[in-house]
């Protein structure tokens, strides 16, 4: 059990149907404590953990706390209706739990339902990654072992998640398990959500998500049915299963309002997205057709290339829960932009660039004649992502200095409150050459 070695150890347990007396030492250390009394009417049990000095047992002690203390009671049927009470607590530094109800004496299910109550301080330390600080589940448990439903609420306080930080995110969350399958809905409401980076500009202070979802008896992950609404996106659809046993979805994603992610962009994109996959644990097929409808990001050469109506045609796949970008066309007026690489659950950026445009450009005082190719990497993450850029032109006219075949690099960093970046040129020029 990850103990030590050099001490002597020991385990002793006594059950004869109605006592329970169970012991664990290594050395002077006792981590184990259990007693109790039992029977077919009346049972009183209760218990004591210490996860400590055990390597097996420390990712407990590093979840739910170093000790761990639990208590189990029945109580008989005395008015006879067949139905017998139950209860049980659990007490750890970061994981508490109890419940209270009745089930049938008869079958063991619960007819009226079982109150359970979970909380957490920390659900990051929980579940060992970045998640939410404080969080809690209220539910009614109904059924038994094997079918069973669990309706109830869940609140969780300081969310993280792909790059957006919510204060608060609760509402109801039922459960529901059948012949194997696994059932879930909700209807979950954010508040006091950052407004930061491209994720806060499009879903807001308060989005709302409501879904539907289910885990198969083959393990297969179905999402039946969602509706997210953020302020400045909506994202509906719905997804089943083909008779071959081959999952799938489609649905509808829409930026409704660009200014809410850039100052001084207007318009709206978006188009259908549909998702497949051949069989349970195999990648999901991702495919994206995005149009612009009247779209103006408010810079006038960007916009002079993209034009009122770009479209983005994506295909990719979704695996071991990050976004595998195998081809991103974006096509626009004067010009064009491909990408490829990986987008990290996280949201986590690693992404390559290239692109080609027609000219004229015009950039204040600067004129660029021709044709405009290059290349780069998107980094970063959606909340704060950064561009480093080449570009390559035949001509730029900036006053008397004529410069040709220039090369330019844009280091570009976006903020949560402001923007920076760098701009370096070399070319020969009728002056020489020339550098910048």
């Amino acid at each position: 059990m990850g103990y030590s070695p050099d001490r002597p150890f020991l385990a002793t347990a006594i059950v004869n149907g109605q006592i329970v007396d169970a012991v664990v030492r290594t050395g002077d250390f006792v981590p184990l404590t259990i007693k109790g009394r039992y029977g077919k009417d009346n049972t009183r049990i209760s218990g004591f953990f210490d996860f400590s000095g055990s390597d097996l047992l420390a990712p407990f002690a590093a979840r739910i706390g170093r000790t761990a203390k639990f208590g189990f009671a029945t109580t008989p049927d005395t008015d006879g209706d067949g139905q017998q009470g139950v209860a049980w607590r659990l007490i750890s530094e970061n994981l508490t739990s109890n419940a209270v109800g009745q089930i049938s004496v008869k079958d063991r299910t619960s007819r009226d339902g079982i109150r359970l109550d979970v909380a957490t301080p920390s659900l990051t330390r929980l579940v060992g990654s970045p998640v939410a600080g404080p969080a809690a589940y209220t539910g009614l448990f109904k059924g038994d072992a094997s079918s069973w439903s669990l309706a109830g609420g869940v609140d969780l306080i300081g969310v993280e998640a792909s790059s957006y930080r919510v204060r608060r995110l609760r509402g109801p969350l039922n459960v529901q398990v059948r012949a194997g399958r696994l059932d879930l809905d909700g209807d979950i409401q954010a508040d006091g959500g950052s407004t930061a980076g491209i994720i806060g500009g499009l879903l807001g202070s308060a989005p709302r998500l409501t879904f539907e979802a289910a885990r198969q008896a083959d393990g297969a992950i179905l999402l039946e049915k969602v509706d997210l609404k953020g302020q400045a996106i909506r994202l509906t659809g719905s997804g089943g299963r083909n008779l071959v046993g081959g999952l799938g979805f489609r649905g509808d994603a829409r930026i409704t309002d660009a200014s809410r992610i850039h100052s001084g962009a207007r318009g709206a994109f978006g188009g259908p997205v549909a998702a497949s996959t051949a069989r349970s644990g195999a990648p999901w097929r991702l495919t994206f057709d995005g149009r612009g409808r009247n779209l103006s990001t408010g810079q006038s050469e960007l916009d002079r290339l993209l034009g009122a109506a770009p479209r983005l045609q994506l295909t990719g796949a979704l695996n071991a829960g990050r976004i595998e970008v195998e081809r991103a066309a974006l096509t626009g007026a004067q010009g064009s932009a491909g990408a490829r690489g990986l987008i990290e659950g996280n949201g986590r950026l690693r992404l390559a660039l290239n692109w080609n445009a027609r000219g004229p450009f015009g950039v204040g005082p600067v004129e660029i004649d021709g044709a405009m190719t290059g290349d780069g990497a998107l980094t970063g993450t959606l909340a704060a992502p950064r561009a480093d850029l080449r570009a390559a032109f035949a001509n730029v006219n900036a006053g008397a200095l004529k410069l040709t075949d220039a090369n330019l690099i844009l280091s570009f960093r976006k903020g949560p409150d402001a923007s920076d970046g760098r701009i370096a040129v070399t070319a020969g020029s009728n002056y020489g050459p020339a550098r910048a």
